[in-house]
């Protein structure tokens, strides 16, 4: 694993969306399981100077579904999503994607709940 890192680190002008394609479709893949190289090596290419902010939110879309997915990874996976996030701040495609995604999660995780007014005995939204 240090081996393939140290040769990313020294091959920079690599074309990064032919590494990264298949590298993400494997991600996707249901029968694919998760290891602790893949999150070093995103966190890495999250840092490349190569990286398009278009690709790191392809990056993030895929390590955010997986931090919600997957348990297990939740602490590498946010580690990831916070790395992309202090890089790509600042552009506006990242910024107006983060910000839908933002507004979708809540809406899922924060749907109006049903609770029974005790003075009353109706029931009332939230």
């Amino acid at each position: 694993m240090l081996n393939f890192l140290s040769l990313f680190d020294r091959l920079s002008h690599m074309p990064l969306p032919l590494l990264l394609q298949p590298l993400l479709r494997q991600l996707a893949s249901a029968t694919y399981e998760l290891n602790l190289f893949d999150f070093h090596f995103f966190c890495r290419l999250a840092g490349h100077p190569q990286l398009p902010p278009a690709q790191a939110l392809v990056i993030f879309e895929q390590f955010l579904n997986i931090f919600m997915e997957e348990k297990i990874w939740h602490g590498c996976a946010f580690q990831l999503l916070t790395v992309l996030l202090e890089i790509y701040s600042q552009e506006e495609l990242i910024q107006t994607r983060m910000h839908n995604l933002v507004q979708e999660i809540l809406r899922f995780h924060l749907k109006p709940r049903l609770i029974i007014d005790s003075s009353s005995s109706r029931r009332r939204r939230r």
